[in-house]
C-alpha cells in the first residue's frame, strides 16, 4: 500500500467519523446513555428471514444506544377487531 493509499484511506475513515458525529449532535441532547429502565424505544428495523427468525432493532431516541431482539416465529394469525363496525359487503 502506497503512502497516497494509506492518506485516503484515513481520510475516508475521518470522513465517515465526522459524517456519524453531525449526525449524533443533530439527533441526539446526551452524550451519556440513559439508564436502563428510561430508554425511549422505538423500532427502527425489522428483518425477517425465509426461517422464521425475526430480527428487530431498536434505538432510544434520548441517547441512541441500539437494542436488537431475536425472534423465532412459531404462528402467525391475523385478526379483524372492527369487524362488526365495517359494512357488510354482500348487502
Amino acid at each position: 500500500m502506497t503512502i497516497e493509499d494509506t492518506i485516503r484511506t484515513e481520510m475516508m475513515r475521518l470522513q465517515e467519523l465526522v459524517r456519524r458525529l453531525e449526525w449524533f449532535k443533530t439527533k441526539h441532547s446526551t452524550t451519556t446513555i440513559c439508564e436502563e429502565w428510561d430508554h425511549k424505544w422505538e423500532t427502527t428495523a425489522l428483518t425477517s428471514y425465509d426461517n422464521g427468525v425475526v430480527d428487530e432493532v431498536l434505538t432510544c431516541f434520548t441517547c441512541g444506544v441500539e437494542r436488537t431482539r431475536y425472534y423465532k416465529l412459531t404462528k402467525e394469525e391475523t385478526t379483524d377487531p372492527w369487524r362488526d363496525l365495517r359494512e357488510d359487503e354482500e348487502e
